[in-house]
């Protein structure tokens, strides 16, 4: 958060001064919140409580993830909310899309406030990315197809294992 709050924001701030940066995070610290910035719209709100309204009143996900392993929640929450994640190959990792010649759905940024602004700003861009990570979202998480996929491995795995058996 901290980067983010003093590096990128006051970038994207300079550009667009009518947007405004909610950062949410659990268990936020006196230091955490003690980084919110009112001159440049930066707030560093803690928890959100409800996770789906705070999605729902917002246009981008900005994450600027350095670490972590496997699939990021808030990525895959922010496509099924419709919102554009503006984030790293750390916070891509494991969403390729491969139906999409293995690209990622949202947007992965080196420059974070540059990808910020063309994001929020560029209609064609956000419903691009938008569009996307939507329809990845309802193919790779569909409850009935992945329900049959998953019924057909474990119905071949336990054939493989009364074959093994015999």
């Amino acid at each position: 958060a901290k980067w983010l709050v003093e590096e990128v924001w006051p970038r994207v701030h300079k550009q667009l001064p009518e947007v405004e940066l909610r950062v949410f995070g659990a268990n936020p610290s006196l230091a955490d919140t003690a980084m919110s910035r009112p001159d440049i719209n930066a707030v560093v709100a803690g928890t959100c409580g409800n996770v789906e309204k705070a999605m729902l009143q917002h246009r981008l996900l900005v994450a600027p993830l350095r670490y972590g392993a496997g699939m990021k929640g808030k990525v895959i929450d922010a496509f099924r909310h419709g919102l554009v994640p503006v984030t790293t190959e750390v916070g891509a990792e494991g969403l390729l899309d491969i139906d999409a010649d293995g690209a990622f759905p949202g947007i992965l940024a080196e420059n974070f406030a540059a990808a910020c602004v063309q994001a929020y700003e560029d209609e064609v861009v956000w419903g691009r990315h938008q569009a996307h990570g939507s329809r990845f979202v309802a193919r790779t998480f569909d409850l009935e197809a992945n329900g049959k996929a998953l019924a057909a491995a474990l119905l071949a795995r336990w054939q493989a294992l009364e074959d093994a058996r015999r």
